[in-house]
Order: C-alpha cells, then sequence, then structure tokens
C-alpha cells in the first residue's frame, strides 16, 4: 500500500489496481490467521484491509471491516492490540461524523492502554479526545484529556531517557566483559598449545633415546655375532695345524716303523679318522650355534621395528588429536564469538528496541550454552584420547547422578515444554567413574532433547540383571537414520557425525563419540536403535561391582 508507482510497475502492478490487489492479499493472509487461530494476526490484517477500504473511500465496507478487527482484538486478548485498534476505530467514526461510537472506542482504547500502563496510546487517545472536544466547544473536557495528553507525552520522554541511559550501561558492561573473555581466551589457548608442545617435545625425546638404545643394541650384537665368528675360524686353523702336525709325526712313525708295526699303522689311522669326524662334528657345533646367534639377534630385531611402528602410530593419533581440537575450536566456536561481537556492536549503536533486545539476548544465551557444552565435551575427548588418561572406577550412586543431571537440563528442557521423568525411586549402585558418567548421561539427555518436538517426553528407565545395570534412554523425536546407527553401534567407528535438531540446535558429533569412549573405559557397552512408532532410545550397560 505504500510501494511508489514505480515500484509496482516494476513487479507488474497497475497502480490504479494498488488498493484493491492489497485488499486480495489482506483477504488470503486472514485465511492463513484462521488457519492458525492466531487472533491477534487476524486483527492487524482486518485493520490494514479496512485502511485499504478507507482509501477507496468505500466507508461502509471499511467501518464494517474495522468493527471484525476489534473483535478478534478481544478474542486474542493482547491489551497492546486491543488499545491500539480501539484508538484507530475511534478516530476513523470521529472523521465520518459518528461521535458517540468514536468517543466510545476512543474511551476503551485509553482505559485499556492505562491499565497496561501503555504511554504511546495513552498520548494518541488523549489527543483525539482533546482536539474533537475542542472541536464541539466543550473546553472542560478538552483541556481535562489534554492535561493527560501533555502526562503521557512527559512519560514517554521520561522512558526513553530512561532507556538510553539503560542502553549506554549495558553497552558498557559488555564491552568490559567482552575484553575479559578476550583475555582470558587468550591465555586458556596460549596454556593448551604451551601443553600440547611439551607433550609433542616429550614425546620426541622419549622416541630417540629408544632409537638410540635399538642402535646400540644392534651394534652390540653385531659385535658379538663378528667375534663369535671369528672365534670359530681360529679353532678350526688351530685343530686343522694340529691335524697335519699329527698326520706327519704319524707318517714319519709309520715309514721309520712300516715293516714292523703294521697293526699300529692301522691303529694310528683309525685315530686318524676319529679326529676328523670330532674336528666336523665341532665345526657343525660351532656353525650351528653362529646361525642361532644370528636368528635371536633378527627376531629381536623384527620386535624393535614393531615397536616402533605401534610408537608412530601413536604419534599419528595425537596429532590427529590436536587437529581434531583445533578444527572444532577454529570452526563451531567462532559463529558464537561473532554473534557476541555482533550483539554488543548493536547496543553501542542503540538501534534495539526492547522486543529486539530480548530475541538476540535468548539467541545469544543458545549460542553460549552450546558453546560451553562443546568446551566441555572438547576437553572431556582430548584428555581421553591422551595417553595415561585413566577412570577412577568405583560404586557411584545412579540414582543421585541422574537427579542431579535432569535438574542441570531442566532450563533447556523447559524451553521446548518437554518432560524428562525416571523410575529411579531408591538408590542404585554401579560400577562407573562418577564424572564420565556424568558427561554421559549429561550429553543422551541434551541430545534426547535437541531431537524431540516441543511438549514432548523423554523417559529415562534404570533395570537390572544379576550382574549387569541397564540404563535406557528413550524419547519421541525424529529417531536416527541407517547410517547413524551403524557408526553408533560399530566398535570401530572413530567419527560420528552431527545433525541439526528440531529447532535448528547445533552440534559437532563429539557427544556421541566421547559417550561411546566413555563407557568402552567403564567396561561397559552402549548401543542404540529406532523405536517401533517414533524416536529413539540409547541403551547404558555397566556392571554392577568390579569384575
Amino acid at each position: 500500500m505504500k510501494a511508489s508507482k514505480e515500484d509496482l510497475i516494476a513487479i507488474g502492478i497497475n497502480p490504479k489496481e494498488q488498493l484493491s490487489k492489497a485488499i486480495q492479499l489482506f483477504q488470503s493472509a486472514i485465511v492463513i490467521a484462521d488457519f492458525i487461530e492466531d487472533h491477534a494476526l487476524k486483527a492487524e490484517l482486518l485493520m490494514g484491509m479496512g485502511k485499504a477500504y478507507e482509501m477507496q473511500n468505500n466507508m461502509q465496507a471499511a467501518a464494517q471491516t474495522y468493527q471484525l478487527a476489534l473483535v478478534e482484538s478481544n478474542l486474542g486478548m493482547e491489551s497492546t492490540t486491543m488499545s491500539i485498534n480501539s484508538i484507530k476505530v475511534g478516530d476513523f467514526f470521529i472523521r465520518q461524523n459518528q461521535p458517540e461510537r468514536g468517543v466510545a472506542n476512543l474511551h476503551t482504547g485509553l482505559l485499556l492502554a492505562k491499565n497496561s500502563k501503555l504511554l504511546v496510546p495513552q498520548e494518541d487517545a488523549a489527543e483525539s479526545l482533546s482536539k474533537y472536544f475542542e472541536q464541539k466547544g466543550n473546553y472542560d473536557s478538552a483541556l481535562y484529556y489534554f492535561k493527560q495528553y501533555e502526562l503521557a507525552k512527559a512519560s514517554i520522554y521520561d522512558v526513553e531517557k530512561e532507556k538510553e541511559l539503560t542502553r549506554k550501561k549495558m553497552a558498557l558492561d559488555f564491552s568490559i566483559k567482552e575484553k575479559e573473555f578476550t583475555f582470558q581466551q587468550r591465555l586458556t589457548n596460549q596454556q593448551l598449545n604451551e601443553q600440547l608442545l611439551l607433550a609433542k617435545q616429550k614425546q620426541q625425546v622419549i622416541e630417540l633415546q629408544k632409537q638410540r638404545q635399538q642402535i646400540i643394541e644392534k651394534e652390540n650384537n653385531l659385535q658379538k655375532l663378528a667375534f663369535l665368528t671369528k672365534q670359530a675360524q681360529l679353532e678350526l686353523q688351530k685343530n686343522q695345524q694340529a691335524t697335519i702336525l699329527k698326520e706327519e709325526r704319524l707318517k714319519f712313525g709309520y715309514d721309520k716303523k712300516i715293516s714292523s708295526n703294521k697293526i699300529r699303522a692301522q691303529e694310528t689311522e683309525i685315530n686318524l679318522k676319529n679326529t676328523q669326524a670330532l674336528l666336523l662334528v665341532i665345526s657343525a657345533i660351532v656353525f650351528l650355534g653362529a646361525t642361532i646367534g644370528f636368528y635371536r639377534s633378527r627376531r629381536k630385531t623384527m620386535k624393535l621395528n614393531k615397536t616402533i611402528e605401534a610408537q608412530k602410530q601413536s604419534l599419528e593419533e595425537l596429532v590427529q588429536v590436536k587437529d581434531k581440537v583445533f578444527s572444532v575450536v577454529g570452526h563451531d566456536m567462532r559463529t558464537p564469538i561473532n554473534s557476541l561481537m555482533s550483539f554488543v556492536q548493536l547496543l553501542e549503536y542503540g538501534d534495539l528496541n526492547k522486543e529486539q533486545l530480548a530475541l538476540y539476548a535468548a539467541e545469544l544465551g543458545n549460542n553460549l550454552r552450546f558453546t560451553s557444552s562443546l568446551m566441555e565435551n572438547l576437553l572431556y575427548w582430548a584428555g581421553s584420547q591422551m595417553q595415561g588418561f585413566k577412570p577412577q572406577l568405583g560404586l557411584v550412586n545412579l540414582q543421585s547422578i541422574a537427579e542431579t543431571v535432569i535438574q542441570n537440563l531442566s532450563t533447556t528442557s523447559e524451553q521446548k515444554k518437554i518432560h524428562i521423568q525416571h523410575n529411579l525411586q531408591n538408590p542404585v549402585n554401579v560400577w562407573a567413574d562418577n564424572d564420565m558418567l556424568t558427561v554421559v548421561l549429561r550429553n543422551l539427555l541434551s541430545n534426547a532433547i535437541k531431537y524431540s518436538y516441543e511438549s514432548g517426553t523423554i523417559n529415562l528407565t534404570v533395570s537390572q540383571t544379576e550382574a549387569h545395570v541397564l540404563i535406557a534412554i528413550s524419547d519421541e523425536g525424529t529417531g536416527l537414520s541407517e547410517a547413524k546407527l551403524l557408526e553408533i553401534n560399530s566398535e570401530e567407528a572413530t567419527a560420528i557425525e552431527s545433525s541439526h535438531g528440531t529447532k535448528k540446535e547445533k552440534g559437532t558429533g563429539l557427544g556421541l563419540l566421547l559417550c561411546k569412549n566413555f563407557i568402552a573405559m567403564m567396561q561397559g557397552k552402549i548401543s542404540a536403535q529406532n523405536n517401533q512408532l517414533k524416536g529413539s532410545t540409547f541403551t547404558i550397560t555397566l556392571n554392577k561391582q568390579l569384575i
């Protein structure tokens, strides 16, 4: 209705048909408002359509439409809409020389504005009544309403001034908080980088020491093998020389006594053969010993290579943890921080009204809660991937942990009108780490809230067998895809893809991965399945005591 002729021509509408086209669009929108049962929206649309009829000079249709708008305003029970619409309709009837209906509606709008402490509608109603009575010559009533008009105008000025002071104070407070947060963030990032660098340096020193030890052991083995080989060669040469000497002596004796002692010659020959056989046996034994020594050395070398390969794989996993941490911190934490900076800039410029401030503050609160949960999961997950991380297992009270987690998530669940109920009437002990189990329950219940629809129900059910405690968390939400079910139920999965919740809530996939790691560390199992009707169920199996 406020578009220029050029704009109307640009979108293919004849300027002469502007009001008729506007009335058609209002009628279409009113059908939608009826369907969603939004009386306040329907009242606003009827007011707009009445204005279009008035601009067409169709005063009868305008009057009927305005009256319907007042009826819908009353059904909507929104005092602001009722007050503003009553004042507009009152002005219309005053312009149409129907003073009784006009004054009645203006009085109604003024009374509603006063009861709801709405200053602007009070100002408009009092000004219209003052002008009307002034035209009629009723100066007492005109003066009375003019004083009310001036009082409302002064109050509006005071409120605007107070709002301006409040905006400036909030801008200053947010600026201070932002600087404190930025400083703390830089300090945390610096500490994290220092710890990662220190861990990497220690790992490199240990690997270098092991490599040096391996080289020393290999050199010692080679020297020992060379010594044994040389010793065997010397022993063989010594035996060969002794044999040659004996043969020469026997030959000399044989030549000397050949004619007189054939029996002795035969005995000498037998002794010679025995000596040769003994030498062959000794040589075989020496060779066999050298072969065994070489085999053992080779076997030890293979073990050392396997150890080096395992250490290399462990170091690569540590680097992957570091890359994952920086990837999540650099990507998923940038959006909430940018939102906070944008919100602070808007506050500095002072361009936000009360409704926009409440809307942006709620959105900012959601972003900060997501960032807090992300940081906590990230630190837990990164810690669980480091060497030397061990859970503190013992008997813990499942009832106490579950009630604490549900209480901490009450604000989030109430925002979506979701009811969380459990069947824990008495304490139940399980063999677990208290902090790990708290993190697991918080993540699973948070996901159940995230993927549930408004006014849904989440059930936390605990059952027991002779040796185990089973914890089932069931929701009535969107359920899980086949691909995600495979990722969750697979023991080899190293990443789980995240998806948006029913209200576009964000996630990183770290929560479920952290749950799987923690449950495995606590000697338990976790599985997921879709419910028969809707939603999904996560089941945790933990031991009652140490096995």
